[in-house]
């Protein structure tokens, strides 16, 4: 029996997420007695991991029972702030907004977990307001963060989703300048480059288009950067560069659309 607790507790603590963990869980029901002890920093750093992972998986309700049980005076301070974020956002997504909103605002702007606090209260504003200022504020606040760089997005796609393109375009730009590595640079880079490509702006589209080219790994989307930087050099009469870029787009895109 202690061996088979053991073994059903790595599969809970190390793969939340698995069909198979389901089944461990409920089995451990019948084997609390010979699971492993652990010291209350390691149960609370545990419980905090697998609430975090099954709140990305989106199981909300889950994640909510797991990070309740976290006991957060056993974590490190650090660890304790984002035990609380977690937390908070485990209680938006299951609609209780005022004490999820309470935790979340409790986190110092010192905080390493600042940013993601600032993005879930902004991202939970927007949808009670259905404005997203909020999101700016976050953008320029943490500059340089992954939660900046979703606030930007969040700004970009409120306006694309009603094809308001010249109102998103800004907030692309701004992903494409302060995220040239990031997540979205692609949508971003295409978006802005097409805008000002529409708006005949296309010497900042050629650039858009050919420098995310040049700095990503090829994929699905080089081809047609190649392609319509190409056409921004012909409009703009540069000739020659565009004649370079329609055969480097030939010869390592053959097979591509463009």
């Amino acid at each position: 029996r202690a061996a088979a607790a053991s073994a059903f507790d790595r599969l809970d603590t190390e793969h939340p997420t698995s069909a198979r963990s389901r089944e461990a869980r409920a089995r451990l029901v019948g084997l609390a007695a010979q699971r492993p002890e652990r010291p209350p920093s390691e149960r609370a750093s545990l419980l905090l991991e697998r609430g975090s992972a099954l709140l990305a998986a989106g199981r909300s309700t889950e994640a909510l029972e797991a990070l309740r049980a976290v006991p957060i005076a056993s974590l490190p301070e650090a660890e304790a702030e984002l035990a609380r974020v977690r937390l908070g956002r485990a209680l938006l997504a299951r609609g209780r907004a005022t004490e999820g909103r309470a935790l979340l605002q409790k986190v110092p702007g010192s905080s390493p977990h600042a940013a993601e606090a600032a993005f879930h209260l902004a991202r939970d504003r927007a949808r009670s307001t259905r404005t997203p200022d909020a999101y700016e504020t976050v953008a320029d606040r943490f500059p340089g963060t992954p939660w900046a760089e979703e606030a930007l997005l969040s700004l970009a796609n409120h306006y694309q989703k009603d094809a308001l393109d010249e109102a998103a375009a800004p907030w692309w730009r701004r992903l494409v300048a302060e995220y040239p590595q990031g997540r979205y640079v692609e949508r971003a880079a295409w978006r802005a480059g097409w805008a000002d490509y529409r708006a005949r702006r296309y010497g900042a589209a050629a650039q858009t288009l050919e420098t995310t080219a040049r700095l990503r790994p090829p994929s699905g989307s080089t081809a047609g950067f190649l392609y319509w930087s190409a056409r921004a050099r012909l409009a703009l009469g540069q000739t020659d560069r565009a004649r370079l870029l329609l055969a480097e787009t030939v010869q390592r895109y053959k097979h591509a659309y463009h």
